[in-house]
């Protein structure tokens, strides 16, 4: 049996209402386990999958011999990634005491054991202890762990592209995978087995592991096998052996028929290598000429440029012809505003030629949608078999009287309101609706398949467990209703709109719909598989663990929406502007974009191997120019056509890596919040661009603001859960307040989203915004209130400390940062700040800027260049971009400010004050000709580098530092700084790179006052050696300092008043750890003949034990002194 068939027998069985179940079931199960991995890649295909899921779920439920549900918890645990949320929901919902379900997933095949425990940690009941404790137990421990079924766990979740949940991950290599894979690695694995170790080594992203990966991908490189692409990739740029294996592994690549897709990785990680392979190939002629020839739309502009030069120059025409060949069959939207740009250009014979490639494929476009959207051809329910009753009208008169298992389908009902009926296990299978008016209406266990329903209304209305199947929806309104575990597969909606409804448990399957339009539509354990959309609409939709494989969008929008824990495998977006959307922990092999325009980083890289896909297929990709275009004309018009699209790409490719990482760093920051702080974030746009918090807290003279960039959703529900009963104002048709200022954006600056976040930790935030229209003080004034009442307001609700920065752009621009004060830094370190906020900048909302999309390293000018270039060639782009400026080299003038601003953060974070000071060194000893870090971080994210010491902000920076102290031979710094790391950060050491080794020793230190009394020593000496070496570095430049004499005096004043001495003044131990805390202190005075009484004290800390405070030894401070002469010398080597 086929899977459409099988998703018909059980959708037969569950309307017989399982009779017979151990008779049927057991066939059907059989039939199900023999379906071959890869069932079929059609939308159809995927779409009976999720039917097939779903009725699984809903059987299971209704099951009560522990056998056949046994057989069919197992069925559906081995479908898929949304099969296991279903199964995982039931296991939650405890229908079977979780004691009973250990023995029946134990008794699962190991990967598919593990693939559903994985699941069930990515969405973890938190708060339900008992749970949790059942959870744990079924980790893998040494001995109950076969790292052959592990590995193919690790393999599979690497294709299917789902996230390995932290928990899980830690056991396997604790249990067996740490070890086993290292030995696999070692010895001479077959094909077979080294992909699944490769695969395996992927998912677990383990530093222990990588080396060995690597070094077998140093042996087999060039040798015939899966792809050893990966561990080289991932390794060390500066590896010597690196580069010659790579080139050995592209070359043998490249030749391959599915070489696109295998080198899409290179094409970004190392794209001049790629170039030079490729220009290689091409001289050697013949077969590897056209196995080149094709490769070549894959290179940005960074593999380009090595290619073209390498080449001969008889051969670079048919270069730019392949990549422009290629834009017209991916990117046919660009080349249409390229030679409407261009045509003086062209002669009349070249723009027939192109207005003929153009037209041509657009039928092509055409056919395929054809194919593609083509309705769902559903069964024809059966005809009544009972004697008519009175008509359906007549039933329904009476809404008191709930019309219950009464057969009334083949009815009709026209211009008809209901208001408040109850229909249960009615059948109105095949009736027709015409201009019906239905009002809090509840359908339950009903059948409407195959019914029609024209211009009917629908408000309040719940259906639950009703068969909608083949039911079809012609200009019909949804509002507010609820969906639950109905049966809607292949429902057909036409110029239908739904609001606020909500769908759980149930199943489209095959849906199609055409001109449709979903408002904040909350999906949740849905098949949506083989879906097909037509100009339709999702705003500000959510989908949580819901199945949309081989589902296909054409011309379609997508606007604000979220997916969490979805499946999207070959999931196709066919010309559609998708923007504001979030892909979660979703599962997306195979998804592709053709066309249209996205600022999702997941669809971007979507675009790209799309094109990858395209070029693999045999014929998928143009050949040959037309004649019209072969001429000189036509080459120079060719030639013109390919440079600029390389110019946009690269701008698109460098943004959209950019994007990515922030939005990782934001999972982060959530994971790293507490589930309300991670409302506050999402609250903050909301109460920037609405007037309900100023409302709620009485504040007056607070301008209208607007959000730049996508949009923000404004949560109704939400705000009103915070703010009862203040709903934003309106007052314009559009429905919004007109705004006085323009937020651009809003960015946090720091430690959020890295692993120097912890629960301490604040969150900087600066506000970007236009020049005010109308009244600039007060509207300033107006908006530093809201700001600084939002602060308090989200210590108090939430717990976070919380500061807002609020700038003009032209501010940030020129550097301008005002005044130092507690949180601001002033003219200290202008240069420095901002280059600390593009290494650590994550969006919160508005515009992305600039900096994201020009290329490491590139200057004002540059940047100005590539955002007119963009403006012209994608002015929707252009429009999601804001230019802050670019980042600067440091200059000299500026150290000695920046080094007294760390001096005075020192005082509250002086681990993070530590790191930056050796940045600053190290950017000091290097002068102006030293490549900033965050530049150094954007390459490495752009080429796709994921090691956190190459991307994660502070790892990085301290990667840098260490460099720089290693070089030196500073063994006591690079301690320091491996403490500082270890208190700052919140990562594992077994997490770091082997290189990091400090970190773990620091790690098995004593966290005692005395152990922090002495780290705070050694923080006063590394800031003072610091100090002087680079105030000499200075002097010897004879560069006058940048600060001004008002933050002089304010830095100076701060110093002194913590480090100064005084009568009767208690003494501050400088750069305490935070963590230090004594459960007891006791008071004595210290009394002898003829000397003064000397008062002290002794702390008793958690590691001391039982032992009494008075037995232990008196806390001592280190002397203040040094640093109030420190700051003499300071002032006086300023003057």
């Amino acid at each position: 049996m086929s899977a459409v068939e099988i998703a018909v027998a059980l959708r037969r069985f569950v309307r017989t209402e399982n009779a017979d179940a151990l008779k049927v079931l057991p066939g059907l199960l059989a039939n199900l386990a023999e379906l071959p991995a890869a069932q079929g890649d059609t939308p159809q295909d995927l779409a009976a999958a999720g039917e097939i899921a779903c009725l699984l779920f809903t059987i299971v439920r209704s099951l009560r011999d522990m056998a056949l549900m046994s057989r069919v918890l197992h069925a559906l645990a081995s479908l898929s990634r949304f099969g296991r949320c279903l199964a995982m929901l039931h296991i939650q919902g405890r229908a079977v005491p979780l004691p009973q379900i250990t023995p029946i997933l134990t008794a699962l095949p190991g990967r598919e054991y593990l693939a559903l425990v994985n699941e069930m940690f990515l969405a973890p009941l938190a708060d339900d202890k008992q749970y949790m404790a059942w959870l744990k137990g079924l980790l893998p421990v040494p001995g109950r762990c076969d790292p052959g079924e592990a590995m193919l766990f690790l393999s599979a979740l690497a294709d299917e592209g789902a996230p390995l949940s932290r928990p899980l991950r830690d056991a396997l290599l604790a249990s067996c995978m740490s070890e086993t894979l290292p030995k696999a690695f070692a010895g001479k694995p077959d094909a077979a087995t080294a992909e699944a170790l490769l695969n395996s080594s992927e998912s677990l992203s383990s530093p222990a592991i990588q080396p060995e990966a690597l070094g077998y991908a140093l042996r087999a490189s060039g040798v015939v096998g899966p792809s050893r692409l990966a561990p080289l990739l991932a390794a060390a740029p500066d590896l010597a052996v690196r580069e010659p294996a790579l080139l050995s592994e592209m070359r043998r690549l490249a030749a391959l028929p599915e070489a696109p897709v295998l080198l899409l990785p290179a094409a970004q990680a190392e794209p001049e290598l790629l170039g030079l392979v490729l220009a290689d190939m091409l001289r050697q002629g013949g077969e590897l000429r056209e196995c080149a020839l094709r490769l070549t739309p894959l290179l940005p502009r960074l593999g380009l440029v090595p290619l073209l030069a390498d080449t001969p120059e008889a051969e670079r025409g048919a270069v730019l012809a392949r990549i422009f060949l290629a834009l017209v069959r991916h990117d046919p939207d660009f080349m249409r505003r390229a030679a409407k740009a261009m045509q003086g250009m062209l002669d009349t014979s070249s723009l027939q030629a192109l207005a003929g490639m153009l037209a041509a494929q657009l039928a092509t476009d055409e056919t395929e949608r054809a194919e593609l959207l083509t309705p769902p051809a559903g069964l024809a329910p059966a005809k009544a078999v009972k004697p008519r009753r009175p008509s359906l009208a007549e039933a329904l008169k009476d809404a008191l009287s709930p019309l219950k298992d009464q057969d009334y389908s083949h009815s009709s009902l026209s211009g008809e309101s209901l208001e408040g009926s109850t229909l249960a296990s009615v059948n109105l299978s095949a009736s027709q609706f015409s201009s019906v008016t239905f009002l809090r209406v509840r359908l339950s266990a009903c059948t409407l398949q195959g019914s029609t329903f024209e211009g009917c209304t629908f408000q309040g209305c719940t259906f639950a467990g009703v068969d909608l199947c083949d039911a079809v929806f012609q200009g019909c309104r949804f509002e507010g209703c609820t969906f639950e575990r109905c049966d809607a597969a292949r429902l057909h909606l036409a110029s239908c709109v739904l609001t606020g409804c909500a769908v759980a448990e149930s199943s489209l399957a095959g849906a199609y719909l055409s001109r449709v339009r979903l408002d904040r539509l909350m999906a949740r354990s849905s098949a949506f598989s083989g879906m097909r959309a037509l100009e339709t609409a999702l705003m500000h939709c959510s989908f949580t663990r819901c199945d949309l494989s081989g589902s296909v969008l054409e011309r379609s929008a997508c606007r604000g929406s979220e997916f969490v824990d979805c499946t999207l495998a070959l999931a196709r977006l066919r010309h559609c502007d998708v923007l504001g959307v979030v892909f979660t922990r979703c599962s997306l092999p195979g998804l592709a974009m053709l066309g249209g325009h996205t600022d999702n980083p997941q669809l971007s890289k979507a675009r790209v191997a799309t094109l990858a896909a395209q070029l693999a297929r045999p014929g998928g990709a143009l050949t040959v120019l037309p004649q019209g275009l072969q001429g000189d004309t036509g080459a120079a018009f060719v030639a013109a056509c390919v440079g600029r699209h390389v110019r946009l790409d690269e701008a698109r490719r460098t943004l959209a890596a950019m994007r990515g990482q922030n939005q990782r760093r934001t999972e982060l920051a959530l994971e790293r919040l507490t589930e309300q702080q991670g409302v506050f974030l999402k609250l903050l746009p909301q109460l920037l661009v609405t007037d309900v918090f100023e409302k709620a807290q009485g504040l007056k003279g607070v301008p209208a603001c607007s959000l730049g960039g996508a949009g923000v959703r404004v949560d109704l529900a939400l705000l009103e859960k915070f703010f009862p009963g203040q709903a934003p104002s309106a007052v314009d048709p559009a429905g919004q307040v007109a705004p006085a200022l323009g937020i651009e954006a809003l960015y946090a600056i720091g430690s959020l989203g890295s692993v120097a976040q912890r629960p301490s930790s604040d969150i900087d935030c600066w506000v970007c915004h236009t020049e005010p229209e109308g009244p600039v003080q007060a509207i300033r004034e107006g908006l530093q209130r809201k700001l600084a009442a939002l602060e308090v307001w989200a210590d108090e609700q939430f717990g976070l400390e919380v500061h807002f920065f609020a700038m003009t752009i032209d501010e940030v621009r020129t550097n301008s940062f005002g005044m130092s004060d507690k949180e601001s830094s002033g003219s200290a370190q202008a240069a420095l700040l901002k280059e600390e906020f593009y290494r650590t900048a994550l969006k919160l909302a508005g515009k992305d800027l600039l900096w994201w999309a020009v290329p490491p390293g590139a200057d004002a000018a540059a940047a100005q260049s590539l955002l007119t270039d963009i403006s012209a060639l994608d002015p929707r782009l252009a429009g999601e971009l804001v230019d802050l400026g670019q980042p600067e080299p440091i200059p000299a003038s500026e150290y000695f400010g920046a080094c007294l601003w760390q001096m005075v953060k020192a005082l509250h974070s002086p681990y993070k004050s530590v790191m930056k000071l050796g940045l600053l060194e190290k950017y000091a000893d290097k002068g102006e000709t030293m490549r900033l870090l965050c530049d150094r971080i954007k390459e490495a994210v752009l080429r796709g580098r994921s090691r956190p010491e190459w991307v994660d902000p502070y790892l990085a920076l301290f990667a840098s530092i260490r460099s720089h102290y290693a070089r030196l031979g500073d063994e006591g710094s690079l301690s320091l700084l491996a403490e500082c790391l270890r208190l700052k950060a919140d990562v594992a050491p077994e997490d770091l790179p082997p290189e990091f080794g400090q970190v773990a020793q620091a790690a098995r230190t004593s966290g005692t006052f005395a152990h922090s009394l002495r780290l705070g020593g050694l923080v006063n000496q590394f800031m003072i050696a610091g100090y002087r070496r680079i105030q000499g570095g200075i002097k010897a430049d004879r560069a006058a300092a940048s600060i001004t004499p008002q933050d002089l005096t304010r830095l100076g004043r701060r110093i002194a008043a913590n480090f100064s001495q005084h009568e009767h003044k208690v003494s501050l131990v400088p750069f305490l750890s935070e963590d230090v805390a004594f459960t007891e202190l006791y008071f004595y005075a210290e009394k002898a003949p003829g000397k003064r009484t000397v008062w002290a004290v002794k702390g008793k800390e958690k590691a001391t034990g039982k032992a009494a405070v008075e037995s232990l030894a008196p806390i001592s401070s280190p002397n203040a002194r040094f640093w109030t002469r420190t700051w003499r010398s300071i002032c006086r080597m300023s003057a």
